[in-house]
């Protein structure tokens, strides 16, 4: 095989997390070195990016001489979660040239042996040269490895095919790494694309349901082509995979690119897998024998070229000058955009950056979404990048700018611009093993303390070596933003919600109690409103420097705190606009490298739209718009704070009318919107009412001209008049609600205007009794309490010739409709008094018989008691009697006489 065949590497994963206590120390053999223990020295304080961590083998490098003589290397770095790292490649058979066996090392993070035993650290397949592409970790802590391999023990090795193994894990049940029987028998399988040609698998990935896609390059006649299969867990090929009910697929390139010439040759370098299951590629496409340029593509989950991905499946792009540019890396942005590395015909350093559509991203590198770096060797050449945690994408591979060949690394931001916080200019090389040997890196991962790793091969002239290098790199904080409300609903804590009324020129919410008010609050109903002073408005800031700018866009989502009471179906620009500090109305904000730190104020707007709606709940989502937005904040997720609207719309026409805080400047406080019955009283009229616990009762006294003049709209009219409009007001409160002293606080606030007498204001929280309100003939409003007795009565009279309207509210917004029109019998003074039969009374024909007549009880108007009797021969005088509220105790005589019939 070529070094184009094999001089590739394949990608980082973050992998399960084995249980395992103490050290494994590698056993290689009677025939090779012990490899000594390392001493973990600390990075020194003044360590800075690009510097060898120090923390790593002492010095920061590695070499382990697997052969005294013989070549061995490294493809593929995997990155596990208790922090060990398993190095993949090759090592020498028995120092034949070219002729390697699949080889693995498990390590400890500071470079010490961490695992896998002799014979488990080694695969011999045949006397080729077979090699580890990448090694994939399930979550299991199975580890799984893909390359290539001769198909013959003897001879010459027969051709390569794709190979693929699986191993157990290393762990404290006693699994050391051994080859998984439950995996195609024994745990090997060869994927034959063709019969007698040479196939190589170079890179794989695992699918979240634990099938394993690998991918190469194959002969399609005279030119390559790419190869594609699927492998069920069990380690049989997935035939629903191709198309074809083989599990394996080709791609030849020139049946679909247009620019097709003679000779061409496809490789396929890289293969990751999306969240949504499809399969991108990345490669290089010779596209007439000479000319090669970098290929991206795209596959659906079934195998087919995704048509969605720059129209055809497939992205070839040149780099500019040259004609030969090779793609040997991948990986997928958390966003989806798509980041490949590798270089060009100057041999200098390639990171170029698509879309998720396939298209160049040209706010990457020079504006045509490429970026190239020259190392100042005549041969530099990107294998593979890590994206770390902040967006940032560390490229590593070598250079020969120095006397040899030299591992070389590269951090870039993530605009595609060097970043100068990384060795000063961005980039740095590193000797591994001094003069006279070429140390080229072809593998690249993150540390478990976030510093980087690079490995490959240390090469001396006959005798090649493991080499390892691991650098500072420190990434700042994730991108996070924070979302700060400035009111409360009910049970949610303070400062959780944007509360606001639907009319602009309300700047407290109503309800709540606040901190000038003297209730004891200790005990304080669970589902009262408390409202602090800018409740309705909301601010943004993030929480970690960007490059480039950050884009938040707002929606309306659902509600997520407690007592959901009615679900807004609300809509941004509809029910409601979110205006900036300047008052212009905004759908998104935007944050930049200058101003992210500066928190940003935003007033939610709510729409007077007419519609009762009472109150409406949903809540403000804020989501970072990744394609206008820095890298670094992709992964931040969508975040929300709810919002509550008073809404201060009625409707005359219902019955009852929605009047958000009619009085007490704006506010019927301690209370939620207020409802007004609107079938106002007449003079003699009873309103028989149930009562509720926790009520505010106010009568309006209205001049129905003046009503008129208003406007008619009785709701508008009370809310003009304010605290004056208030004729009247009481509170019901019942004393399982109302208790160390609060019922008097209550009481001197929002009741007792204009009654007298009030001598029992508490009722049972059960009673089956009314209340009974009675406009009398001197417009004086009378009451009796539960009990039937007469309470009290105005001091004042309302006019026989205005009206008398009736309204309510409720402590608890749950119960805003206070007094439905259910609990409401309206009884005119006209109407008939129910008829009560007296007890039996004997009476002798002809003679009469004198009664003495009280009532047992007050009451409000004057009662007169009419008096009847199914005998014709009763008579009654006087045949009614008169009480009023002074001598409704005082007997009166009744004479009944019985006419003699004979």
């Amino acid at each position: 095989a070529s070094e184009s065949a094999f001089r590739t590497i394949a990608e980082q994963e973050t992998v399960h997390k084995k249980s395992r206590s103490g050290t494994r120390w590698l056993r290689i053999g009677v025939a090779v070195a012990v490899l000594a223990t390392l001493t973990t020295v600390a990075t020194p304080v003044s360590a800075a990016d690009g510097d060898l961590d120090t923390s790593f083998d002492s010095d920061g490098m590695r070499k382990v001489d697997l052969h005294a003589s013989g070549e061995d290397g490294i493809y593929h770095i995997a990155v596990e979660d208790d922090g060990d790292v398993m190095f993949s490649g090759y090592w020498n058979n028995n120092g034949q040239a070219n002729k390697y066996s699949w080889y693995q090392q498990l390590k400890n993070p500071d470079g010490t042996s961490a695992g896998l035993s002799n014979p488990s650290d080694r695969l011999f397949w045949s006397p080729k040269a077979d090699v580890i592409r990448e090694t994939l970790i399930q979550s299991d802590g199975r580890y799984v490895s893909v390359g290539y391999a001769g198909t013959v023990t003897t001879g010459s090795g027969g051709d390569y095919d794709c190979a693929v193994i699986r191993r157990m894990p290393v762990d404290e049940a006693g699994n050391d790494g051994e080859l998984d029987t439950s995996f195609s028998g024994n745990g090997k399988l060869f994927v034959t694309f063709s019969g007698s040609s040479n196939d190589y698998c170079t890179s794989g990935a695992l699918q979240s349901d634990g099938k394993i896609v690998v991918g190469g390059w194959g002969p399609d006649g005279g030119n390559d082509k790419f190869l594609l299969a699927r492998i069920d867990t069990d380690g049989t090929l997935d035939t629903t995979f191709g198309g074809n009910d083989t599990g394996m697929m080709t791609t030849s390139l020139c049946d679909v690119m247009s620019d097709c010439g003679s000779g061409v040759s496809s490789a396929l370098r890289r293969l990751e897998i999306q969240p949504d299951g499809k399969i991108v590629v990345g490669g290089s496409y010779d596209t007439d024998g000479a000319d090669t340029d970098f290929v991206v593509a795209r596959y659906t989950t079934d195998g087919d070229l995704d048509t969605t991905f720059s129209s055809d499946g497939i992205h070839a792009f040149d780099l500019g000058s040259g004609t030969q540019d090779q793609l040997r890396g991948m990986k997928l942005q958390p966003n989806g955009k798509i980041v490949v590395v590798g270089y060009n015909d100057a041999k200098d350093w390639a990171v170029a950056r698509l879309n998720t559509d396939g298209s160049m991203d040209t706010t990457f590198g020079g504006g045509d979404g490429i970026t190239i770096t020259d190392f100042g060797g005549t041969t530099d050449r990107a294998q593979d990048l890590v994206i770390e945690s902040d967006g940032k994408i560390v490229v590593g591979g070598f250079t020969d700018a120095g006397s040899d060949f030299d591992f070389a690394v590269a951090r870039y931001t993530t605009s595609g611009d060097l970043d100068t916080t990384f060795s000063s200019d961005g980039k740095t090389t590193t000797d591994v093993n001094g003069d006279g040997h070429d140390d080229r890196a072809y593998g690249i991962a993150i540390a478990d303390n976030g510093n980087v790793i690079l490995a490959g091969t240390s090469d001396g002239g006959g005798d090649a070596d493991w080499a390892i290098a691991q650098y500072d790199s420190s990434t700042g904080p994730d991108g996070s933003i924070t979302m700060t409300a400035f009111g409360k609903f009910r049970k949610d804590d303070e400062d959780s919600t944007i509360a606001t009324h639907e009319d602009p020129n309300v700047t407290a919410v109503p309800g709540g109690y606040g901190s000038d008010d003297t209730r004891n609050s200790n005990h304080e109903k669970a589902n009262d409103y408390v409202v602090n002073g800018t409740d309705r408005t909301f601010s943004l800031v993030l929480g970690t420097q960007p490059t480039s700018d950050v884009v938040v866009d707002f929606s309306v989502g659902s509600w997520s705190g407690n007592d959901l009471h009615a679900a807004a179906s609300t809509s941004l620009g509809t029910d409601l606009v979110i205006e900036d500090s300047g008052e212009t109305t905004v759908t998104s904000a935007t944050f930049t490298n200058g101003n992210w730190n500066s928190s940003q104020t935003f007033t939610v707007v709510p729409a007077q739209d007419g519609v009762v709606e009472g109150v409406e709940q949903a809540s403000i989502v804020a989501t970072v718009d990744q394609d206008a937005s820095d890298d670094l904040y992709d992964t931040v997720s969508a975040i929300s704070t709810d919002v509550v609207i008073w809404d201060d719309d009625h409707n005359v026409t219902s019955g009852f009318d929605y009047v958000a805080g009619a009085v007490d400047g704006l506010s019927l406080k301690g209370f939620p919107s207020e409802v007004v019955y609107l079938d106002y009283m007449e003079p003699g009229e009873q309103y028989l009412i149930d009562p509720n616990d926790g009520v505010g009762v106010r009568w309006y006294c209205i001049d129905p001209t003046a009503l008129a003049t208003a406007g008619g709209d009785v709701g508008d009219y009370i809310g003009s008049l304010g605290e004056a409009g208030v004729w009247a007001s009481q509170l019901w409160i019942g004393n399982n609600i109302d208790h160390d002293g609060n019922t008097s606080w209550w009481r001197s606030q929002f009741a007792n205007k204009n009654w007298t007498s009030l001598s029992n204001f508490d009722f049972s929280s059960h009673t089956t009794a009314v209340q009974q309100y009675v406009w009398g003939s001197d417009g004086k409003l009378r009451w009796n309490d539960d009990s039937g007795v007469a309470n009290g009565e105005t001091s004042t009279a309302c006019p026989l010739d205005d009206q008398l309207y009736f309204g309510s509210a409720a402590r608890h917004e749950e119960d805003k409709d206070a007094v439905p029109a259910s609990q409401i019998t309206i009884r005119p003074g006209s109407e008939s008094a129910p008829t009560t039969t007296l007890n039996p009374i004997s009476v002798n024909e002809g003679s009469s018989v004198v009664i003495p007549f009280a009532l047992g009880i007050s009451h409000v108007v004057d009662e007169t008691v009419t008096f009847s009797s199914p005998y014709s021969g009763a008579t009654f005088t006087p045949n009614s009697l008169t009480f009023t509220n002074d001598d409704y105790a005082t007997g009166q005589n009744l004479t009944l006489a019985i006419a003699d019939n004979d």
